[in-house]
């Protein structure tokens, strides 16, 4: 009988994950076949290869990729410590098979399913909030640094009385250093939720954020940093690719003016493309007048650093684990 419940429930799962992969790669389909520009991208980026120059850049970029998501699955090895011990090379088919599920779920929440779903003896939640924490590093330091770019180009963003400028200016960077030391301390959460009386379900998934030391929530923080350098490295690369070159100073304020807005404002990846295009034309319309070739360099990071990870990672979705481990 129960040989029997196993047998169902394995093929039961083969199905479920051909209904995600299916559902996944229609989605991915959709947006980079059935894209409007896509044509032209192409042409361009083929047009960019033949020349010397233009190949040393997009291979960098595209050797950025894969040392973007290798630390990234560096990073969830690290915050898994406490629950399972994975292989960088599990963690990072984890990883993007984390992307291709997020394709069609808001905001991309179904990364943390399609991470979690590797795993074999970890409790699934607290692997949850683990995968959430380690997240929300990247985000921070995203914030952070838009933070500080914020404060120094607001004045190109919007128009105000003086006295308000510098008012946002301080705030804006007051609060990116919060952030930071918020996140570094939240461990103290956990106590508040004592204190407060929460379930004891809830604390005992919530005990894992007293696991992790100051010192493994900055190393955290620095992974992130390092990941940031590098897809912000990439978009700087790629304006010069697609004809819209900027100086190093200028370009990277602007791109980090752009992953702030973009971190703030909730998308589904149907839309994020053209999301990412409209804010990094808004971003870099006071400094070039190429805005063709800002949005052609966006196209292209999403198509690098997104869609062909999400299409490694649909291999991987066949080897989820819905049912846990007996220990």
């Amino acid at each position: 009988m129960r040989q029997s419940t196993e047998n169902i429930l394995v093929r039961w799962g083969w199905i479920l994950k051909l209904l995600i992969a299916a559902v996944a790669f229609t989605f991915i389909y959709w947006q980079v076949v059935r894209r409007e520009g896509l044509a032209t991208l192409v042409a361009v980026a083929r047009d960019s290869w033949s020349e010397p120059h233009n190949r040393v850049l997009l291979s960098a970029v595209l050797l950025g990729m894969l040392i973007n998501w290798a630390i990234e699955a560096f990073k969830w090895k690290r915050v898994l410590r406490p629950l399972e011990q994975v292989s960088l090379l599990k963690a990072l088919e984890a990883v993007f098979s984390g992307l291709s599920v997020s394709f069609f779920t808001p905001n991309r929440v179904g990364e943390y399913a399609g991470r979690v779903f590797h795993l074999v003896k970890a409790d699934r939640p607290q692997a949850v909030l683990a995968t959430i924490l380690e997240n929300v590093s990247q985000l921070v330091i995203t914030l952070f640094f838009g933070g500080f770019a914020l404060a120094y180009g607001v004045q190109d963003l919007i128009t105000t009385q003086s006295y308000l400028m510098s008012s946002f200016r301080i705030l804006s960077v007051v609060g990116a250093c919060f952030l930071v030391l918020a996140f570094i301390y939240s461990g103290v959460l956990q106590a508040m939720f004592v204190r407060l009386r929460f379930s004891g379900r809830w604390l005992r998934v919530t005990g894992i954020l007293e696991r992790y030391t100051k010192a493994q929530m900055i190393e955290l923080l620095l992974l992130s940093a390092l990941r940031y350098f590098i897809f912000t490295g990439q978009f700087f690369l790629l304006l010069h690719v697609f004809g819209a070159p900027l100086p190093y100073g200028v370009a990277m304020l602007r791109i980090a003016l752009t992953y702030l807005a973009m971190s703030v404002i909730p998308s589904i990846a149907l839309t994020e493309l053209g999301v990412r295009g409209a804010l990094a034309a808004w971003v870099f319309q006071p400094v070039t007048e190429q805005v063709s070739g800002v949005l052609l360099a966006t196209s292209a990071l999403w198509v690098i650093n997104l869609v062909l990870p999400a299409l490694i990672g649909l291999l991987f979705v066949f080897d989820f684990k819905f049912v846990k481990k007996r220990t």
